[in-house]
């Protein structure tokens, strides 16, 4: 901004060359204001950045697991084992009596790429020294009689270079933090339940008649797994179906346009 306020300032000031002849600078004649290119986007309008939210890393924290890469056991609560009410206990099937299962999403190492820059670090951003433009008006031209802005090409308004014309930001999403994805509380985030019959152990315990020793058999609802797939969800996550929150653009006060600083003064 500040270095096309100064572009400006030098546009009025400086006197031009005579009409009809070619500035030396840009090449424009005749009536029509001639632009230099911006020196600090090199004339493409947009500017290589790091991430905001991976700082150029790549990779954030996971968001779903917490960045600690693993789940608590939703069957035996961490425990390792299922403890049945007459004081027995068996293995858990279901985090094969280790007390947590890995995170489905980071695989256990606790960082997830970057769902903004996609795994490049750097995001495009609109320069914000020539608004976008990729180029200055050229000082020499200052005699513009006739001519078009060379700024706004006589629209009188730019694009905002903040919010990209949107007149808003979005929010990141508070379920998928822009993964496009949401874990399934059905499953608690694993793709399978522990059984209903077994509780995660596989085994259906059982009292004889008369009385006698407790036994154990085969769990007939799961097979002896423990568990069964969750017919909801695919590896514990489903599509996220929230729409996140937006947040006026102060810069141009949510109307994605800027009064052009040229032609408007």
């Amino acid at each position: 901004m500040i270095q096309l306020l100064l572009s400006l300032i030098l546009f009025i000031l400086v006197p031009g060359e005579p009409r009809g002849e070619e500035c030396t600078r840009c090449g424009a004649s005749g009536t029509d204001a001639g632009s230099v290119e911006c020196g600090r986007c090199e004339g493409r309008g947009q500017r290589l950045v790091n991430c905001g939210r991976c700082s150029g890393k790549r990779k954030v924290s996971c968001y779903f697991c917490r960045g600690g890469g693993t789940w608590t056991c939703s069957a035996c609560g961490g425990r390792k084992m299922i403890h049945w009410k007459d004081g027995e206990k068996d293995p858990c099937k279901l985090c094969r009596r280790r007390g947590h299962v890995n995170c489905p999403v980071c695989k256990g190492s606790k960082s997830i790429g970057c769902p903004i820059c996609e795994l490049k670090g750097k995001l495009s951003v609109p320069c914000a020294a020539c608004l976008g433009l990729g180029r200055h008006p050229c000082p020499d031209c200052s005699d513009r009689a006739g001519g078009r802005c060379p700024a706004c090409q006589g629209s009188q308004a730019l694009k905002c270079y903040s919010c990209r014309g949107l007149g808003k930001f979005v929010e990141s999403c508070k379920k998928c933090a822009d993964t496009g994805q949401r874990f399934c509380g059905d499953c608690s985030f694993l793709g399978v339940s522990p059984c209903t019959s077994c509780h995660g152990t596989g085994k259906v315990r059982f009292v004889y008649e008369g009385g006698g020793k407790a036994g154990t058999k085969k769990c007939t609802s799961c097979t002896g797994k423990g568990y069964s797939k969750c017919a909801k969800c695919k590896n514990g996550m489903l599509d996220c179906d929230l729409k996140p929150d937006s947040t006026d653009c102060k810069t141009c006060s949510k109307r994605g346009e800027l009064r052009c600083p040229i032609c408007t003064n």
